[in-house]
């Protein structure tokens, strides 16, 4: 898919909604599969150097974009706290909402941190 065909499916400007924001992230998890498979030392794909300095960029820019997600989806995760629906399913008694939500907030802070070793 062209980068325009991605952007005729999933439109960076809108409208959006919880199943295109879904379906959007289901989509980047099968792209990196196809791209782990295909980039497997059994796979005899020929990728000469300015093949690898493009996979490579794009791969690098996409990076950097997850690093801008994983940062709107731990404020996310903050508000969520007010969520009355929210819960711990392991029932602890401290205020589930709190505590659940913060702990998303943490995974995606350190999932943030761990990301900054790779554009490094």
């Amino acid at each position: 898919m062209t980068g325009a065909e991605l952007s005729d499916r999933w439109a960076p400007d809108g409208p959006h909604s919880p199943e295109s924001v879904a379906s959007a992230a289901e989509a980047v998890d099968g792209l990196l599969h196809y791209l782990a498979r295909a980039t497997a030392p059994w796979v005899r794909v020929e990728l000469n150097g300015p093949e690898m300095y493009r996979i490579i960029g794009e791969l690098r820019s996409g990076i950097g974009r997850l690093d801008q997600v994983l940062d709107q989806l731990a404020h996310r995760s903050t508000e969520l706290a007010g969520d009355a629906s929210l819960y711990d399913d392991r029932r602890d008694p401290r205020y589930p909402a709190d505590l659940t939500a913060g702990l998303a907030r943490d995974a995606l802070a350190a999932a943030r941190h761990d990301l900054r070793d790779v554009l490094a």
